[in-house]
């Protein structure tokens, strides 16, 4: 069994050398359009490689179609409703959401400790609602345009700037890389730039965490938060979505998911949202806020049986 992109070429690698072998091969990121793909000077080899396995899983439909229809046209490889036919072989594709251990985040969601936790929480956040993202410190992540989106709603609706505090957990990632290291610059001067306009002495909209959290803190953060904003410009699945919706026994809170996240294929009671609209994303926000207590509950009950 292969997984993701850095091995596309070891399912025909294999085949080579071992004929007779069941391979299967997962890619755990999105595949793009095949107009998109088509670009990469390597485009023959990588899809050669993938179709050297049985079976090819993709996270939603629409990666399996772009695959099917990227292997179409630079192979002549045959579609078909099950998968591939090429080279004489036929090779099956998928699509195989991946979930999460529901039952894991239920139980640490109803442990005493961590509702002492979640009731600290409330207590420092006062009578301000609290908006959490909660993200690796990447660039496919939108961190930078959901801060643009904070700014957004807070030049259109200054009186709000004491009605929230949007919590942003950024964990590190590949800090020694330059990009990564200016993309850091990039989010730490968006949220000096938006509390030096909109802050006060004793409060501030934008709190900034640059670190991991302990597994009982995380789950403490989605139980406390009454709106969790995941965003991402691109991603495969996207599983924090998922556990924010797990930990809600309550069937509290509010899901803003950006519509290119893979679990948006199926979290569809959540506030569907585009993160290169800076303005719809902050009326998103202000909508999440204002939303009733019937609809959010009806909304996170769906998403937590679906969950």
């Amino acid at each position: 069994w292969v997984h993701d992109y850095q091995l596309m070429l070891l399912p025909e690698l294999l085949r080579e050398r071992r004929p007779g072998l069941r391979i299967g091969f997962f890619l755990h990121i999105p595949f793009p359009a095949a107009e998109v793909f088509r670009i990469l000077p390597w485009r023959e080899r990588l899809l050669a490689g993938l179709l050297g396995a049985d079976l090819v899983g993709f996270h939603t439909q629409a990666y399996r179609n772009h695959f099917a229809g990227a292997a179409a046209q630079v192979l002549g490889a045959d579609a078909t409703p099950g998968g591939l036919r090429y080279g004489g072989r036929f090779v099956r594709t998928g699509a195989f959401g991946i979930g999460i251990d529901a039952e894991v985040f239920r139980a640490a969601a109803e442990d005493p400790a961590v509702q002492d936790r979640v009731a600290d929480l409330r207590r420092e956040a006062g009578d301000r609602a609290l908006l959490l993202g909660i993200d690796r410190l990447d660039y496919t992540k939108g961190i930078p345009r959901r801060l643009l989106a904070i700014e957004r709603l807070l030049e259109r609706h200054p009186e709000l700037k004491e009605r929230f505090l949007y919590l942003q957990v950024a964990v590190p990632s590949r800090e020694r890389v330059e990009a990564y290291a200016q993309y850091r610059r990039t989010v730490d001067e968006l949220v000096g730039r938006i509390n030096g306009a909109y802050g006060s002495p004793t409060r501030l909209p934008v709190h900034l965490l640059h670190q991991s959290v302990p597994f009982e803190e995380l789950v403490a953060l989605y139980r406390a938060a009454d709106v969790m904003i995941v965003t991402p410009l691109r991603d495969g699945m996207n599983l924090v979505a998922k556990e924010y919706c797990a930990t809600r026994v309550d069937d509290g809170g509010v899901l803003i998911l950006s519509e290119f996240a893979g679990a948006a294929a199926s979290l569809r009671e959540a506030l569907l949202v585009n993160p290169y609209d800076i303005g719809g994303m902050a009326e998103a926000i202000r909508r999440a806020l204002a939303m009733p207590g019937a609809e959010r509950s009806s909304r996170m009950r769906a998403l937590r049986r679906r969950v």
